[in-house]
């Protein structure tokens, strides 16, 4: 999906599951997400880190189709 090599949302486990759904598809007790501002904090002391493949607010909009080898 946007910023990854992923063509499309619903290629994303996370986007169609609940955590407990994503637990028995991968054979895990337990699954846990870090709160988007923490890992900010964690990463670059809060300020300049881009959340947008966390958070879905892109500073431009997405393609709608899969674009890759298009550009250049």
């Amino acid at each position: 999906y946007f910023g990854t090599d992923i063509p499309s949302e619903d290629q994303l486990i996370a986007s169609g599951h609940s955590v407990d759904e994503i637990c028995k598809l991968i054979g895990a007790d337990s699954l846990g997400y870090l709160e988007v501002d923490k890992l900010s904090e964690m990463i670059c002391g809060g300020t300049g880190f881009c959340d947008a493949c966390f958070t879905g607010n892109y500073p431009i909009e997405p393609p709608e189709i899969d674009i890759r080898g298009e550009m250049g």
